[in-house]
């Protein structure tokens, strides 16, 4: 019951996380403003048609292991993890 209980605050955690920005790139250059000149180029790579995240509710719908296949830096991949 802990883990499941763990995996809620977790979850809770992301999702007002994700809810504080207006935009995946606003997200972006919050969390990574020392990173801005590549936030352009991962945007434009996720809304690729063969991934398709053009929007904070697209990345709300990403299970774990979703995350960890996306073709952006580990940076990017671990603000999920918050």
């Amino acid at each position: 019951m802990l883990m499941f209980e763990d995996q809620q605050k977790k979850l809770r955690s992301t999702l007002s996380y994700l809810d504080a920005a207006a935009s995946l790139e606003q997200l972006l250059k919050a969390e990574l403003p020392d990173k801005e000149q590549f936030i352009s180029e991962w945007v434009k790579t996720l809304a690729s048609p063969s991934i398709c995240i053009t929007s904070l509710e697209d990345v709300k719908r990403l299970g774990a292991e979703d995350i960890s296949a996306l073709p952006v830096p580990p940076l990017v991949k671990g603000l999920s993890e918050r």
